[in-house]
């Protein structure tokens, strides 16, 4: 009867260990799930995180310059900040990932900085993925600028540049359209 005693309370003991041991990976579990999910309660906090974890991402470079742009949060607002995460953004895949010109396009124009507003709007308008928008603000800048005589805005300088732009885009365009007739020549 005491090898039975002994051996029931090593039965007990083993199951104690193993119900601590599980109850201390659970609350090491769920802990860590709380934190993940309050990281996924606004945008910033989330990506926060994402930089944390992959600093090197074009893509949460772009989106947490769009909070401090005034984009998501108008009381976030600092454009240094903002140009410094869309400049970082564009140095780590800025030649696959045009995506980086509109935001580029809304800093400039916040801070007048019109000249290099003109030249990240019209390379918005050539990526797929921000034409629209581009494109839409390309229209309302240049209609302002083409009826306005303020010299800080441009003055007679301004049709040039206007022209310039359109040309720009306009011979994008015709390439494109080379390109898909030659893809379509090749594969006929």
């Amino acid at each position: 009867t005491i090898s039975m005693k002994k051996a029931s309370y090593n039965q007990i003991m083993i199951f104690m260990y193993r119900c601590v041991v599980i109850v201390t990976i659970l609350s090491f579990l769920s802990i860590k799930i709380y934190k993940r999910s309050t990281e996924w309660m606004t945008p910033k906090s989330l990506l926060e995180s994402s930089l944390r974890v992959c600093p090197q991402s074009a893509k949460s470079n772009l989106e947490y310059s769009k909070i401090y742009s005034g984009l998501y949060y108008p009381k976030i607002y600092n454009l240094n900040t903002a140009l410094e995460y869309i400049t970082r953004a564009e140095e780590i895949d800025g030649t696959n990932y045009c995506d980086v010109h509109y935001q580029f396009a809304y800093i400039y124009f916040q801070q007048e900085e019109y000249l290099q507003f003109e030249e990240r709007v019209t390379k918005g308008v050539l990526c797929p993925f921000t034409m629209h928008s581009s494109y839409e603000m390309f229209q309302q800048y240049w209609k302002a600028v083409l009826n306005s005589d303020q010299s800080r805005l441009g003055g007679s300088d301004a049709r040039i540049r206007y022209q310039n732009n359109v040309n720009i885009i306009q011979n994008a365009i015709k390439e494109e359209e080379e390109r898909n007739r030659a893809k379509k020549e090749n594969s006929d």
